[in-house]
């Protein structure tokens, strides 16, 4: 088997899509030929060039890296009429060089596999080879997914990658979807931390009263905002409950919310580890890795309702809650901090993990789907 990736950003960078196809390319993919065609961006907001132009290796894949030629410029399907909606791709980032390698490779290919969704080096690499693509759209439900050109893509391709049962109900409500299979994406579940190195990473970081922690990008699109309103009603409540955000982005808190930005790996594990919750708002998620390493660390979490794929893994695991509204949230993290019910959640949480998202478990998910997708045209 020849597998070609395709992702505007690949390695070390933020972004669930993004550590999806990674994983996929380097631990499922053993005893197959695995390439990879990127830009060389590592900011989603800038797309500029940071990366040199090249071919490196990851592991069992080999990276092809190509300069950004075209950026967005902020507008975002502009018209109404399919017509003006696909022009307005043109406007999505892109890449000339990376277009013309996979005019000149991708007849060398098993399939090609892209990601995510809605970018222009997604929409028009489908464009060009729909027979051979397979998609793994992260699908969110958001303005932009209920478009025609979006819901053309989800229907031309010969099939789809899913992350969740949510994305895949998401996706065929939208467009008729040829075939497609739910995969998920691999965690590693490591020992647990030992207390000496989670009292160390919080007393680095002067957390020395109770706290919730929020993990990912800091910005208003994973409503980080939102979160940060429903924390101070609950702190305005008389309840004392210090919030953590553990990222980057252009989001700027109120004074009174710890920050504390990109941490390394084993800081951010002992950080989660330390919580007593790990907390989201975020409703644009087609997966949710964060919910999976709390759980991986005994954290049990605390999400909104409406996001579909996590109020699905929180049913399934009974690693949290979830929550709609003030009052519900404040209710959620009283029963979270009642005696005993942060090491009965955050136990089943890991138990979930182990069972079904472990990286062995999901390889065999993924090639089967592979397998069966690449001849479903």
């Amino acid at each position: 088997m020849r597998l070609l990736f395709v992702t505007p950003r690949y390695g070390d960078v933020a972004g669930g899509a993004e550590r999806a196809i990674r994983g996929f390319a380097t631990r499922c993919c053993d005893g197959w030929h695995v390439e990879v065609a990127t830009t060389c961006a590592v900011d989603h907001h800038r797309w500029h060039n940071e990366l040199p132009e090249g071919t490196v290796e990851d592991g069992p894949a080999l990276v092809h890296r190509f300069p950004v030629t075209h950026r967005p410029d902020g507008l975002r399907f502009a018209g109404r009429s399919y017509l003006s909606q696909v022009a307005s791709l043109a406007d999505s980032v892109w890449s000339a060089p990376m277009q013309r390698f996979l005019g000149a490779e991708a007849a060398h290919f098993d399939a090609i596999v892209l990601a995510p969704y809605l970018l222009g080096t997604t929409f028009w690499s489908a464009a060009a080879h729909p027979a051979r693509s397979l998609l793994v759209p992260c699908l969110h439900d958001e303005p932009d997914a209920h478009t025609a050109p979006m819901r053309a893509l989800l229907g031309r391709v010969c099939g789809c990658v899913f992350l969740s049962r949510a994305e895949e109900t998401l996706a065929r409500s939208l467009a008729p979807v040829r075939a497609g299979r739910v995969v998920g994406v691999g965690v590693d579940a490591p020992a647990p931390l030992a207390a000496d190195d989670v009292a160390a990473a919080r007393a680095a970081h002067g957390l020395e009263r109770p706290y919730v922690i929020c993990v990912g990008r800091v910005e208003e699109g994973k409503r980080v905002d939102a979160l940060v309103e429903l924390m101070a009603q609950h702190r305005a409540a008389g309840h004392e409950l210090d919030l953590v955000l553990c990222g980057t982005g252009p989001y700027r808190p109120p004074t009174w919310v710890r920050r504390i930005g990109f941490v390394e790996d084993h800081v951010k594990r002992a950080l989660v580890a330390g919580a007593g919750a790990s907390v989201s708002a975020s409703r644009l998620e087609s997966f949710s890795l964060v919910l999976l390493e709390a759980w991986s660390e005994g954290t049990p979490t605390l999400c909104d309702a409406a996001c579909a794929p996590m109020a699905e893994h929180t049913a399934d695991s009974g690693g949290g809650l979830t929550y709609r509204g003030a009052r519900s949230f404040t209710a959620g993290l009283q029963a979270l901090g009642q005696p005993g019910a942060r090491e009965r959640y955050g136990a089943a949480g890991r138990a979930y993990v182990e069972e079904r998202f472990s990286w062995e478990a999901v390889r065999g998910r993924f090639r089967a789907a592979v397998e069966e997708l690449r001849c479903a045209s």
